[in-house]
């Protein structure tokens, strides 16, 4: 529910502001009837950035009036707006609000990111798992070193074998091998996973039925506490905004693009903690559609512990990815991950007339354009390549390219 609580930049008696919000692409605010002041729609006036943009108002609802407006394109993550909001009653009593509020953040895929090539001939994903009840792994900082092998007895601080269990495959195609100090299994289905799939009757965990039987746990003892694995993976993407979800006990964190590169990839969210089986909903944008690495890493300390992989349809039913029977996205375990592209400290940008329209170029691959109308908020062209033209429609834009 949205649910009125302050009063921004009224007195007590007249219509008041809340609910002001910002999202990828969105601004919308309420603005409340208080007794006999009442909120005039025609009236409203919204400025972003020092540019006054359209309103659409909503039925009155109660007492209320919905207002927003939507941009053309997207915000980038974490885009800081500063807004003026006025607004009259019928009676010709003005309101205003002014502030700064903050876009939200997501994951922002660019063409670049893309896998160099892939198999599409072996769907799935790749599992690799380190497992030992001598260190419950409690964080992410943790997982990452158990991938490594570097985490230690909590006991003496002796150096830890992986205890997983290699002829434990659930849904492997077999059983798992040595990937340096971690086991290697392949999954050419979905992430479904649960430690107590085998059980019967089997407990089973998050939004989906059945579940699969994690692999390598239990370990070599029987154990499942102190869990460090990664999926790795190949998900194609189409192009526009999606919400991509996790279910698990207890966390972790995913990564798409340039997952060999630690600077450069981009961290799309993370569950950094131990809870019961619970969903978390990540936001992506997506410039160009295509085939982008996928990296996750999971943790489990200790209890049950559960892994799924999901995606939100358009309406917002969820279906595992690689569950193509059920619309879910496509994804492969075999592909190239590409390298982040090494720019030049100079590049340059041309615009010339060409057949009377106006043509911007620039020579170095693997560069943004992007567009504004204030010089202070930028936003990526999609699919944009040298040469481009931009419309001769609508209000002027400035251009420029971002590395």
């Amino acid at each position: 529910a949205l649910v009125t609580l302050g009063v921004g930049g009224s007195s007590g008696d007249l219509i008041f502001l809340s609910a002001i919000n910002a999202s990828i692409n969105t601004f919308s605010f309420r603005a409340t009837d208080k007794g006999e002041s009442i909120v005039d729609p025609a009236s409203a006036k919204l400025t972003i950035n020092g540019e006054e943009v359209s309103l659409q108002a909503s039925e009155k609802r109660l007492d209320a009036t919905d207002f927003s407006w939507t941009r053309d394109d997207v915000f980038d993550p974490g885009t800081s707006i500063t807004y003026l909001i006025e607004i009259m009653d019928t009676e010709g009593n003005l309101v205003t609000d002014t502030g700064t509020i903050t876009t939200p953040t997501f994951g922002l895929l660019k063409a670049p990111m893309r896998a160099t090539s892939v198999d599409t001939s072996k769907p799935g994903f790749i599992w690799r798992v380190w497992q030992s009840e001598y260190n419950p792994v409690n964080n992410l900082a943790e997982t990452e070193l158990g991938l490594v092998g570097e985490l230690k007895d909590d006991a003496d601080g002796a150096d830890l074998e992986n205890d997983a269990y290699v002829e434990e495959r659930g849904p492997a195609t077999a059983d798992g091998v040595e990937d340096g100090p971690l086991y290697k299994f392949e999954i050419p289905t979905v992430i479904n996973l649960n430690i107590n799939a085998l059980e019967e009757p089997p407990a089973e965990h998050g939004n989906f039925r059945p579940d699969d039987q994690m692999p390598g746990v239990p370990g070599e003892y029987g154990t499942t506490d102190g869990i460090a694995a990664e999926i790795l993976t190949f998900i194609e993407f189409p192009e526009g905004q999606l919400t991509m979800g996790v279910n698990s006990d207890d966390g972790f964190r995913v990564e798409i693009g340039y997952i060999n590169d630690r600077e450069n990839v981009m961290k799309v969210g993370e569950f950094n903690g131990g809870r019961g089986a619970a969903d978390s909903l990540l936001l992506l944008d997506v410039r160009a559609a295509g085939v982008y690495p996928v990296r996750v890493i999971y943790f489990n300390g200790v209890g049950d512990a559960n892994i799924e992989l999901f995606t939100l349809k358009e309406d917002d039913t969820k279906v595992l990815v690689n569950d193509t029977e059920n619309g879910g996205l496509k994804a492969y375990r075999v592909g190239v991950v590409p390298e982040k592209p090494d720019l030049p400290a100079e590049f340059h940008i041309g615009v010339q007339l060409a057949d009377g329209n106006v043509e911007i170029t620039w020579e170095v691959e693997g560069l943004v354009l992007q567009k504004s109308s204030d010089l202070a908020n930028w936003s990526d062209v999609s699919g944009a390549v040298s040469p481009y033209r931009p419309s001769a429609d609508g209000p002027a834009q400035f251009y420029r390219l971002r590395q």
